[in-house]
């Protein structure tokens, strides 16, 4: 199973983002782990006779470690985490309530206890691990909105930036129109008065 695992691992990583299915990919991972815990589910059911206490033991804190470390490994999916703990940690702590010993029932007893610590735990961590992906997400659109936004500013700016070089041109042709039509007046203004003067020269001859 854990070869079949790597296998598709390596063949995922190996596929472009765009050939990537990640509902497909989700099912595949959820139906692996489940796989696996079925398997860590039948280790205490077959092999628990055969053990000694010592062995129930360490087979109890080795399943436990494990269990453990599944609650924020799966935290993004809660229900395969609790699955995974309950797969677990419930059959070696039902094996061990079912037999003869007071030692062997304070370890089922703790098996079932440290198994309702790990729901609570995986319940707590999905709800972080989901916060923070919707966090992530809200502030990528965040982005993704400034940078249109900033992109739109740039535009107006261009073409603020045309408008304004326009209007300096239209400025600038309009004085020199006015420069040109100024001087066109004072020549005729002169004009005049020069033909006055000469009228009236004229008139006193």
């Amino acid at each position: 199973i854990l070869g079949a695992r790597v296998a598709m691992l390596v063949r995922w990583s190996r596929r472009g983002l765009a050939d990537r299915s990640g509902i497909e990919d989700l099912r595949f991972f959820l139906v692996s782990v489940s796989v696996t815990a079925l398997v860590w589910a039948a280790f205490p059911i077959l092999f628990f006779d055969s053990l000694n206490l010592v062995d129930r033991a360490i087979m109890a804190i080795v399943l436990a470690g494990m269990a453990g470390g599944s609650t924020m490994v799966l935290a993004a999916e809660k229900y395969a985490a609790v699955f995974y703990c309950a797969s677990l940690l419930l059959p070696g702590s039902l094996c061990f309530l079912l037999e003869a010993g007071g030692d062997h029932r304070m370890l089922g007893t703790m098996g079932v206890i440290f198994f309702i610590v790990m729901w609570y735990s995986a319940h707590v961590a999905s709800e972080a691990v989901m916060k923070a992906i919707l966090l992530n997400q809200a502030n990528k659109s965040l982005i993704q909105d400034m940078e249109r936004e900033h992109q739109r500013a740039a535009v107006a700016n261009a073409e603020l930036t045309v408008l304004h070089k326009a209007l300096l041109e239209a400025n600038q042709g309009l004085e020199s129109k006015v420069s040109a039509r100024t001087d066109e007046l004072v020549k005729e203004i002169r004009e005049r008065e020069r033909y006055e003067v000469e009228l009236c020269r004229i008139a006193a001859t």
